[in-house]
C-alpha cells in the first residue's frame, strides 16, 4: 500500500542524499575552487 511506498521512497531519498553528498565531497576534495587552499594531508 501507500505506507510501503512511502517507506521505500524515504530510503531512496536517503540513499540519493548520501550518494550526492559523497560525490560533492569527492569533487570538492580533488577539485578545490579558486578561493580555497589545498592543505596536503588534511584529508588523511
Amino acid at each position: 500500500g501507500s505506507t510501503v511506498f512511502n517507506v521505500l521512497r524515504g530510503i531512496l531519498e536517503v540513499v540519493i542524499g548520501v550518494a550526492a553528498g559523497s560525490l560533492l565531497g569527492f569533487f570538492i576534495q580533488y577539485f578545490p575552487s579558486s578561493d580555497q587552499v589545498m592543505i596536503p594531508g588534511s584529508w588523511n
